[in-house]
């Protein structure tokens, strides 16, 4: 070290700016939640705003994860050990475990169709998020050893 101090203010502040894209993400999964529980209609036009609810709850976690990864290309960020390695795997995997929890609660409340159709999405969200960060993760070093 150069007996400089690195300075990782402007990494943890977008850290903490992700926070209230995952709270907005937490409010919309409530929402569905509290819709199927109190559901007093199936037409059409409510099955839809279920699925744009569960769009919106499936970019927002996307948004979040890419938004990280890359914001460490223009940020100083601390050195990351083995385990903070593991750690952000794992967590980007909850983050993708978490956004199933609807497409399965569709399917627990008779909505078949939107289920499936939450379900080929979801699937789409994966491949996204494989493609535009986990894929970008093991091509750079954005999250190797320093």
């Amino acid at each position: 070290m150069t007996g400089e101090r690195n300075d990782y203010s402007h990494y943890t502040g977008i850290l903490s700016n992700l926070i209230g894209g995952l709270y907005s993400a937490g409010f919309t999964f409530t929402a569905i939640t509290l819709l199927l529980t109190f559901q007093t209609q199936t037409s059409l036009f409510f099955q839809i705003t279920l699925f744009i609810m569960n769009i919106i709850v499936d970019l927002s976690f996307f948004l979040a994860q890419w938004y990280t990864t890359h914001s460490t290309l223009y940020a100083a960020i601390p050195s990351l050990t083995g385990f903070s390695q593991i750690a952000n795997y794992l967590t980007f995997l909850v983050a993708s475990l978490t956004t199933i929890v609807p497409t399965l609660l569709f399917f627990v409340y008779g909505f078949v169709y939107l289920g499936i159709a939450s379900a080929i999405q979801w699937i789409a969200m994966l491949i996204a998020a494989y493609l535009f960060i986990y894929r970008q993760i093991s091509k750079k070093t954005i999250f190797q050893k320093s």
